[in-house]
């Protein structure tokens, strides 16, 4: 379980999200969609490490919780013969 409570996240000069609350029950699934620069990759990155973060409200995770995230950065710029499927694929067998 996660749940996100009140948490407002900002940088000069941009406020991100401003009190923004929700929760992800045990089995659900999310996506986050949105525009180039609406916080979407910040929001991930603040749920999986929030001591990396400094923002204002309250976000709850079971200890037991894992999540399944897959970059969008490329870690295999050695290896050009790799599909999408095939890359993402080999992190969901790893959970």
């Amino acid at each position: 379980m996660i749940k996100v409570d009140n948490l407002s996240y900002s940088f000069p000069p941009k406020d991100l999200y401003n009190n923004i609350s929700f929760s992800l029950e045990y089995g659900q699934h999310c996506a986050f969609i949105g525009t180039n620069g609406s916080g979407k990759s910040t929001l991930i990155d603040i749920i999986m490490d929030p001591e990396r973060y400094m923002f204002d409200g309250k976000l709850e995770m079971d200890p037991n919780c894992r999540i399944g995230y897959v970059s969008q950065f490329s870690q295999l710029e050695e290896i050009k013969d790799t599909t999408v499927y095939e890359y993402i694929g080999k992190e969901f067998i790893k959970l």
